[in-house]
């Protein structure tokens, strides 16, 4: 914000120069100096040079400060998103641990577990979706941390031990798989 007031000071200072300059150039020639003239539209020209160099300087930094604020936006919420996928993760290791009936305990871990899913798809972060023995392993998505030898197809995934996610086309997390070979 203040290079941004010293640019509009620098450009009020650029254009005030040239009307001071231009000014002189009518003083100037109305006494008869021709090259008082000559000098002073080379000053204006100088100055129109600087005044356009300056405003696409700021141009540019608006630009390059908007890239960094949203880069700085993704890298925040990233961060973020690896603190909660890692606490989303531990509470459904938590569930699938409890007994299969509908105890107040598991009602209330998966009343949870629903809100920080929602508040993670809130965060535009989408799980990767994989179907077990049909979705083809993708090291660009999947980490193999298993394999087991089937008949039939190879590099399929057979089990999905840790979700993964993404935002966009950021890969946040990949998934830990096993895969068959």
């Amino acid at each position: 914000m203040a290079k941004e007031k010293k640019d509009n000071i620098d450009l009020e200072e650029l254009v005030n120069d040239a009307l001071a300059a231009s000014e002189a150039d009518e003083v100037k020639s109305d006494e008869g100096d021709t090259t008082a003239g000559d000098d002073s539209t080379a000053k204006i020209q100088e100055l129109e040079d600087k005044l356009l160099r300056l405003q696409a300087e700021f141009q540019n930094y608006k630009k390059r400060s908007s890239t960094d604020m949203f880069a700085a936006r993704d890298r925040a919420i990233a961060d973020t998103a690896e603190k909660l996928l890692g606490t989303l993760d531990a509470l459904e290791n938590v569930k699938s641990h409890l007994p299969e009936d509908n105890s107040d305990h598991k009602k209330g871990l998966e009343g949870f577990i629903k809100l920080m899913d929602a508040y993670v798809s809130g965060l535009a972060i989408e799980t990767l979706e994989i179907v077990p023995g049909e979705t083809a392993f993708d090291p660009t998505f999947h980490e193999a941390i298993g394999s087991e030898e089937t008949e039939g197809k190879s590099d399929i995934i057979l089990d999905v031990y840790q979700r993964g996610y993404k935002r966009g086309e950021m890969i946040l997390r990949t998934a830990k798989v096993k895969v068959g070979i």
